[in-house]
């Protein structure tokens, strides 16, 4: 099985990654975009600067994805048909209330000083989702993974692993205090 973790920009993409490692799942440390991908050399965020960067069409990139790993993106389904290229992965699609992305970003842009090559825009948030709208696609907001929404945490769990399987207070826990490349000083 593949797994892909599919958010909108700054909704935590990389909380939610850490929390599937935390439920064993291997972390591929592909980030895929329209045109290129990003491999994470370091998981360490002051190593932010030393990730790959390949420019590749998505079509091809998402071939990268070993199986039994998990792999993420902030495409929208529309693009690269994006639906039937992802049809045979585990969804999850993480969103985040559009005003806290946005100071999330500007964290980011601050604290990281890392350009925002794509801009984020409300048409991009809003069509990430559409990723609701597609069957077997588990969606689970930031807000409850940062407050903690046991009950929501164990629906992903079941719909990752088939049961309950790690404690998860315990594996949220771990994956809020756990470093990531764009964590900002707030969690």
């Amino acid at each position: 099985m593949k797994y892909l973790i599919v958010s909108q920009p700054k909704a935590g993409t990389h909380l939610c990654a850490n929390l599937l490692t935390e439920f064993g799942l291997q972390n591929s440390n592909l980030l895929l975009f329209p045109e290129r991908y990003i491999k994470w050399q370091d998981w360490e965020s002051d190593k932010f600067h030393d990730s790959q960067r390949v420019d590749m069409k998505f079509q091809l990139s998402i071939e990268l994805v070993p199986d039994n790993t998990f792999a993420m993106t902030h495409i929208t389904p529309d693009r690269h048909n994006c639906k039937e290229l992802t049809q045979d992965f585990k969804k999850i699609l993480i969103t985040r209330n559009t005003d806290d992305i946005f100071e999330s970003l500007e964290r980011f842009k601050q604290e990281k000083n890392v350009p925002v090559n794509r801009p984020v825009t409300m048409q991009r948030l809003e069509k990430t989702l559409d990723w609701a709208l597609i069957a077997n696609v588990f969606h689970i907001t930031f807000e409850k993974l940062i407050n903690k929404d046991i009950d929501s945490i164990n629906r992903l769990q079941n719909y990752l692993l088939g049961n309950i399987k790690y404690d998860s207070e315990q594996a949220i826990n771990n994956a809020i205090a756990n470093d990531s490349p764009t964590k900002s000083s707030i969690r």
